[in-house]
């Protein structure tokens, strides 16, 4: 295998062209892409990108800062019955025992519902920063745009052609328009399966059992904040999808055309929302897949595979697994090897389908809901449906080169009563008491820290230091450090470290109210991202006091448990005073005229006359850390030395 030709410039086909040549260097790989044949732009949401991302060695922040992209924690079902939930994976949802996820059987012990076991901050629009980024709400146009940079950069050529002739020798592709041939082809083609068609697949309806197959597509104007996952919501014979990207919104109305049309959905969706849209995109589409998805030398991959209605992202998703089963059949393969990818693809769709399907089993009202929940089932969800009524599903269940596991399916059948709950405690109760107090010991360990809001932490990864606020009548100004703001960790420890050595030096005194006997950024020296913080300090400080003159700043630590909070002062014998907040918790710090939320990363500078204290907005388990800095002139020093004379304030440095 020396050669392989990928036919598709879209996600699916630089996708594939990615993951192949990172798993075989050696094979040459050509895209060839048609103008012609756009983007469908429909799906802007993803589900298992981040193995894709570490498989591929690609740069998660790269994501935010060229493809517009936005945090996605789940899909929110709002209005599908009588409870609304979130689909999501909780931070807890990883404690077992075996394969048994002990986290659920929990929450059913404790009647936390489906709405309630989900993580509290994905519902407020924060992020957690411990919790890796592992899906993504897309531009489609800028991640296109982004993966085929990607590509050229890993040596694979893009060639802009229409294919018009795909030339067949014992059903097998012989090459495309009489000049391009390889040992292998993928079809990346989407909807119009340029390459397997010819080969004679031929497409399985799931027609029968989804009740959708109609959508229109629009965009809303940006917003002032963004969700952390993916809407959902019911409408009134189908369902709408609400994904935020910066600076816009991607929405589609997924319905069923024998119900209402075009027009009429694009009416519902303008009273829904209280203004007019524009339609992008009419796609009427047949959901489905290939009976066949490799035949002869040929494999199809994403849209040109199949498709299910975008309710759970699994387009990109099935790409992806489509991809990485592929590679461990590809070289030297036989008629054998075939056979099993095409059982293991088809099962793969068929996990997706059943898991669509089961969304819809809801007790909500309405000619469309009512005709959804009684279509036929297929054989193997009826077959789970079953099985799992007794039982939370296993990883076992599942097999390999699954889009959705138990993981997904657990809390969609918690939500929708499928699951006896009384018989899966049973179980949870014989496995012993002291498992279910570790469970609980172990929740508590794992809540989350340091949240911070969507829209900031998209700032922060655009902008090293950007202003957030800036108020020219009360003279203050608030910055946000992303170096903060995406190492805060790391920045968490070297504050740690730091106090560590004041205690050594000073034993028992008060890194606060000692601030003249030593400067952080001295206690910190060798530590680059305290470097940077007092590079940006400096900068922050001139820019306020739009100066070159000579200037010196005194800094401190102030690491403070929740029981101690700073009073009503000032800093009345500096020029500005400011701060930096690397872990703030729930405090803010009020003014005599205005207030600030402390957020990680916020950089503070204002008049050193303004009076403040600090106080706690909420219970947090761990210290409040922040830096303060005081900014002195050479006038400010001629005062100080009058009033201290042989005082010296060892606490100061230039900048």
């Amino acid at each position: 295998m020396k050669d392989i030709i990928i036919v598709g410039g879209g996600t699916s086909g630089y996708s594939a062209a990615l993951i192949l040549k990172t798993r075989f260097p050696l094979i040459n790989i050509k895209v060839i892409k048609s103008d012609k044949i756009g983007i469908i732009g429909v799906g802007e949401s993803t589900h298992h990108f981040g193995e894709f991302t570490d498989f591929v060695g690609l740069d998660r922040l790269d994501y935010f800062k060229e493809c517009d992209a936005t945090v996605k924690y789940g899909v929110y079902f709002k209005d599908w019955g009588s409870l609304d939930f979130l689909h999501s994976t909780n931070i807890n949802s990883e404690i077992q025992r075996g394969q048994f996820r002990a986290f659920y059987a929990h929450c059913l012990l404790n009647d936390i519902d489906a709405k309630n076991m989900t993580d509290k901050f994905k519902w407020s629009n924060l992020i957690c920063q411990k919790e890796s980024n592992n899906e993504f709400h897309f531009n489609t146009f800028k991640l296109n745009i982004f993966l085929e940079k990607k590509c050229l950069e890993r040596g694979i050529e893009i060639i802009t052609d229409e294919i018009t002739e795909v030339n067949i020798e014992n059903n097998n592709i012989k090459n495309l328009n009489h000049k391009y041939s390889a040992d292998f082809y993928l079809d990346c083609s989407g909807f119009k399966k340029v390459l397997i068609s010819k080969l004679g697949a031929k497409w399985i309806s799931y027609q029968d059992y989804l009740p959708c197959n109609e959508a229109i597509a629009f965009q809303t104007p940006d917003t002032d904040e963004y969700n952390s996952y993916t809407l959902s919501q019911a409408m009134k014979c189908g369902w709408m999808w609400r994904i935020p990207v910066w600076g816009r919104w991607g929405n589609g109305y997924v319905f069923d055309n024998t119900l209402i049309d075009a027009d009429q959905a694009k009416q519902e969706v303008e009273t829904y929302l209280g203004h007019e849209i524009q339609i992008a995109k009419n796609i009427k589409f047949e959901a489905g897949a290939l009976d066949q998805f490799w035949i002869g030398n040929c494999c199809a991959i994403g849209l040109a595979s199949s498709f299910v209605e975008p309710l759970e992202s699994s387009a990109i998703a099935a790409t992806h697994m489509q991809t990485f089963l592929l590679l461990n059949y590809l070289i030297n393969y036989n008629e054998e090897n075939q056979m099993a990818y095409n059982e293991k693809t088809k099962a793969m769709m068929e996990n997706v389908r059943d898991f669509i399907i089961m969304h819809y089993i809801t007790d909500k009202e309405g000619v469309f809901w009512k005709k959804a929940k009684h279509l036929p089932r297929p054989s193997s969800l009826q077959f789970n449906l079953n099985m799992w009524k007794n039982r939370l599903p296993i990883r076992s269940d599942f097999g390999d080169y699954k889009v959705y596991f138990e993981m997904n399916w657990i809390p969609l059948l918690i939500a929708k009563g499928l699951i006896d709950k009384n018989k899966v405690i049973k179980e949870y109760k014989l496995m012993g008491e002291e498992l279910i107090k570790n469970v609980k010991k172990e929740i508590v360990l794992n809540q989350p820290k340091n949240l911070i809001k969507h829209k900031y932490f998209l700032n922060c990864i655009r902008s090293n230091l950007f202003k957030i606020k800036e108020d020219k009548e009360l003279n203050y100004t608030i910055y946000s450090d992303q170096n903060i703001v995406l190492n805060n960790d790391l920045y968490i420890k070297s504050c740690m470290d730091a106090k560590e050595r004041f205690n050594y030096y000073f034993k028992d005194l008060d890194e606060t109210w000692n601030y003249r006997k030593y400067n952080i950024f001295s206690l910190t020296s060798g530590c680059p991202y305290f470097y940077k913080l007092q590079n940006n300090i400096t900068d922050i400080v001139r820019n306020f006091l739009k100066t070159k003159d000579p200037l010196w700043m005194q800094a401190w630590l102030n690491y403070n448990e929740t029981n101690k909070f700073e009073d009503w002062h000032n800093h009345e014998e500096s020029t500005c005073h400011g701060y930096v907040s690397i872990q703030p918790g729930l405090s803010k710090t009020i003014f005599e005229n205005y207030e600030i939320n402390n957020e990680i990363g916020q950089i503070y500078i204002g008049p050193s006359l303004n009076k403040h204290k600090v106080e706690y907005t909420g219970d947090f388990a761990h210290p409040r850390i922040t830096v303060g800095f005081d900014v002195f002139t050479n006038l400010d020093f001629l005062d100080m030395k009058e009033k201290y004379r042989n005082n010296i304030n060892l606490g100061m440095i230039s900048i």
